[in-house]
């Protein structure tokens, strides 16, 4: 995979390429103060290298330029105008945590759009049923807080990811966010930013494939698996034993197998 840079909105965005030819191409979004080294196992996968793979860095996040506007739809527009900047075609669009409720309010409005996976996501009408969408976790605060001391950014990691024998990754970047970006979403989302994903998802024509890690500790799995989504995969949540909330760190091999089944019943 190679490091590029494009320019969205006067912003260096920064992005992994795998620079594959390929008839489909697959969008990484990663979460709240993550970044697209939290995909780097997919890059490795050889399955997943019969594609095209992209995975940007959000503003204020990884390599990409700071910003000074970090509101929810702001996040929207700049995976919207990368996408369509690279003239892609048969787009899938992945989305982690934060990531995922970008990639539902983005890839309508992407040229190409094919389908739309997600994990560690769930669904909201607003921004208003967070109590009903995530599980009570104490260190959910730290997402929305500035600055970080070394212990909190450790308990950040303990959220985001269930276990993994390297979790580097994870604290290398957080470290290198901008603690901006964490308290203008927090706004964001108070002011309710979000538009209502569920009628998003139920409007679509496009399949949609969600994925569910057995142990995430953020996530509602009896909200998840009550949604009505009629492009929905199988018709089911797909539950991954043993993962947490990134189950592409976590157990990316099953992660990757059920991205694979899933593009190649695109295919038929």
């Amino acid at each position: 995979m190679n490091q590029k840079t494009t320019q969205v909105n006067n912003l260096n965005i920064a992005y992994l390429d795998n620079e594959i030819s390929a008839e489909i191409t697959l969008i990484f979004i990663h979460g709240n103060s993550l970044s697209s080294q939290t995909f780097e196992n997919q890059f490795e996968d050889s399955r997943l290298n019969e594609y095209r793979l992209l995975a940007l860095d959000l503003p204020g996040h990884g390599n990409s330029d700071r910003s000074p506007n970090y509101s929810f739809p702001f996040l929207v527009e700049t995976v919207v105008q990368f996408s369509n900047l690279l003239n892609l075609k048969n787009i899938i669009l992945v989305g982690h945590s934060l990531g995922g409720h970008i990639a539902i309010e983005a890839f309508e409005n992407i040229k190409n759009s094919l389908a739309l996976i997600i994990f560690g996501t769930p669904p909201l009408s607003s921004s208003l049923k967070v109590n009903e969408a995530f599980l009570p976790n104490e260190k959910i605060g730290l997402f929305y807080k500035a600055d970080l001391t070394n212990s909190e950014m450790e308990q950040m990691k303990e959220v985001v990811v269930f276990h993994t024998e390297n979790t580097n990754v994870i604290i290398k970047s957080i470290a290198k966010s901008d603690p901006n970006f964490r308290t203008q979403l927090a706004i964001s989302v108070g002011n309710d930013d979000l538009k209502d994903e569920l009628q998003i998802l139920k409007n679509t024509v496009k399949p949609i494939l969600i994925l569910h890690g057995e142990k995430d500790p953020l996530i509602n799995y009896s909200y998840l698996k009550n949604l009505e989504i009629p492009t929905l995969w199988n018709r089911r949540i797909h539950t991954i034993e043993g993962a947490g909330h990134s189950i592409q760190i976590e157990k990316s091999k099953k992660f990757s197998k059920l991205v694979v089944m899933f593009v190649n019943q695109l295919n038929q």
